[in-house]
């Protein structure tokens, strides 16, 4: 049998097995409505006349491809954002150490790259999510199918995962990135401080809003929304926001946290061009760690958040999943690190 030249088709695995053709679709894909015993028939004919269609055929017949996806919500087809592609890269670099290849894809509106559809044809065998807010609708269907993802910054760390297997959360502890930051600022004696926040529907941008406004409460300043901003992690959303507060006339802050170091690195550049030196007249923390910001002047503070060690964190705990039939949902959540540089001035001494 396993002689043939011509290639068999699933038309006629379906013959052989006395089903229809999507049944055949539907054993590869493993849908769980078919009976447990044709899954087997149908598989030990595949198995017997060498049938290997795509990637999930050769996962039934013991070829299995290893390759994982990493998805990225929300981004524009051109990417823009320094933090998802350093991300990225990390992600292919941890895969490739493990002899893994990564699918990658940015999922926008227009372009709704379907993951589940790469997961059930066995193209990949597990996938990475990052990046958008936590409405978009393919994310239910990851939740509810069988298959290994990770959500990287997408979920609150006591979002309930009891009910799920094969799924998992890996987050940085933005609420504590965010409170140290401002916690830093004001033991170096800034008490006027702004924070240019990053989108309101996306989480890590919520927390490290958080951890602001409760190292200020913790610390007895009052919390003055004028002096919360709203971004969009970009250089030109934070210089135009920047240059706004100047020629308003109103006095500016001391101080200022943002959200990312893109951020920061636009209030720089406004401040640039308008004459305010950092940081003999405003201090600027940012956030992520970019190579960027140790190769600017002055030479950025920020917090780490760790891109590297989330990626690394969420390919290991994708193979270790791939791995093993099933596994408890797990959260991993990483401690930010302060990276102290040129940026911020202590203003007690």
């Amino acid at each position: 049998m396993t002689g043939r030249k011509k290639r068999i088709t699933a038309a006629e695995i379906a013959k052989i097995a006395g089903v229809s053709r999507s049944t055949v679709t539907g054993v590869i894909n493993d849908y769980p409505y078919i009976a447990e015993k044709t899954k087997k028939e149908v598989r030990d004919i595949i198995k017997a006349y060498g049938y290997v269609p795509n990637s999930a055929a050769r996962v039934l017949v013991g070829m299995q491809p290893k390759i994982i996806g990493h998805f990225v919500y929300g981004q524009t087809g051109r990417m823009q954002n320094s933090y998802i592609e350093s991300l990225m890269v990390d992600v292919i670099s941890s895969a490739q150490q493990n002899e893994y290849s990564v699918v990658t894809s940015i999922i926008t509106e227009d372009k709704a790259d379907p993951v589940i559809k790469l997961l059930q044809d066995g193209t990949i065998q597990g996938a990475i999510v990052t990046g958008g807010g936590h409405d978009e609708s393919e994310l239910k269907t990851l939740f509810d199918s069988k298959f290994p993802v990770v959500f990287v910054n997408k979920f609150p760390a006591d979002f309930n995962l009891a009910q799920y297997r094969n799924k998992h959360i890996v987050k940085s502890d933005n609420i504590k990135g965010g409170y140290l930051a401002t916690e830093y600022l004001i033991k170096n004696g800034h008490t006027d401080i702004m924070h240019i926040s990053g989108l309101h529907d996306r989480l890590s941008a919520c927390d490290r809003l958080q951890g602001y406004k409760q190292a200020l409460i913790e610390y007895q300043i009052p919390v003055r929304e004028e002096r919360i901003k709203e971004g969009n992690y970009t250089i030109e959303r934070a210089e135009a926001i920047f240059d706004a507060c100047i020629t308003s006339g109103e006095s500016l802050p001391s101080a200022v946290f943002a959200t990312n170091d893109m951020t920061a690195i636009g209030v720089m550049r406004a401040c640039r061009r308008d004459g305010i030196r950092v940081p003999d007249d405003l201090s600027i923390i940012g956030f992520d760690d970019l190579l960027l910001a140790s190769e600017i002047q002055p030479a950025l503070t920020t917090m780490k958040a760790g891109s590297n060690s989330l990626a690394a964190s969420a390919v290991n705990l994708l193979l270790e999943t791939l791995d093993k039939d099933e596994v408890s949902a797990q959260v991993k959540i990483l401690d930010p690190i302060l990276i102290e540089r040129d940026s911020v001035r202590n203003i007690l001494i």
